[in-house]
């Protein structure tokens, strides 16, 4: 998907979603990934002001000693596979549903394995939720849970 300009990813939350992404998207891209979201790239690669950002180890400048996209980014990394492993469980203990603040570009609603009597609330901004509809609807990205944006 071309770079485009898209209200809700361009300043503010949007610019910290779309920079989560491409952490995630680096992370996704390690032979020793913590956690992979094969959708991140996309979202940064199809917002303006993320289209030139680094989506791979080997785009990063001073790799893991970047400050920004290596180290911080790792911590991305970790930060998504802990919440991970923890909805996967609860949902294996019995959860059915999940209630996401703040969901930015998030896409445990198509990465995870969810039963389909599983519910993904996503809560976030109508600009940030637009795009990333925008973006996945263009992948004929499918979630594994019910999914309900908000």
């Amino acid at each position: 998907m071309p770079a485009a300009q898209h209200t809700g990813v361009e300043d503010g939350v949007g610019l910290t979603a779309l920079m989560v992404a491409a952490a995630r998207a680096i992370e996704t891209h390690r032979p020793d990934a913590l956690a992979r979201d094969t959708y991140a790239e996309h979202f940064v690669r199809a917002a303006e002001a993320s289209a030139a950002w680094p989506v791979r180890p080997a785009e990063v400048p001073d790799g893991d000693g970047n400050p920004l996209w290596g180290r911080l980014g790792r911590y991305f990394g970790l930060r998504t596979r802990v919440l991970d492993d923890f909805l996967v469980r609860s949902a294996h203990a019995g959860v059915r549903q999940v209630v996401l603040l703040g969901a930015g570009l998030d896409t445990r609603a198509f990465r995870l394995d969810w039963s389909p009597d599983h519910t993904v609330y996503e809560i976030d901004r109508d600009g940030v939720l637009a795009f990333k509809r925008d973006v996945l609807d263009g992948l004929a990205a499918v979630p594994t849970a019910t999914r309900r944006p908000r």
